[in-house]
């Protein structure tokens, strides 16, 4: 998860200074390395998912944000079924 934290700050960074370019390959490849990371314990990747949501709502992609938020919700639908047991 080092790794996924770290590209997540630095996509935070450069959003935050307006370098919208280098965000979004950072966003995904934190997402992607929290996926790998948690291995069946999806509920990892809530935050890094969250973060790259509301990089393309922030940007105008609509459509990207609609998709990974049906994702999120599948996941959030496991953790809640995995603490409801």
């Amino acid at each position: 998860f080092e790794k996924s934290i770290t590209e997540l700050c630095l996509a935070n960074h450069f959003f935050s200074v307006g370098e919208f370019r280098k965000c979004e390959p950072l966003y995904l490849s934190a997402l992607e390395t929290a996926k790998l990371a948690s291995g069946k314990t999806r509920g990892y990747i809530l935050p890094y998912s969250s973060a790259l949501i509301d990089f393309y709502l922030k940007t105008g992609n609509i459509e990207k944000a609609e998709k990974l938020k049906r994702e999120q919700k599948e996941v959030e639908a496991e953790v809640i079924s995995y603490f409801n047991r």
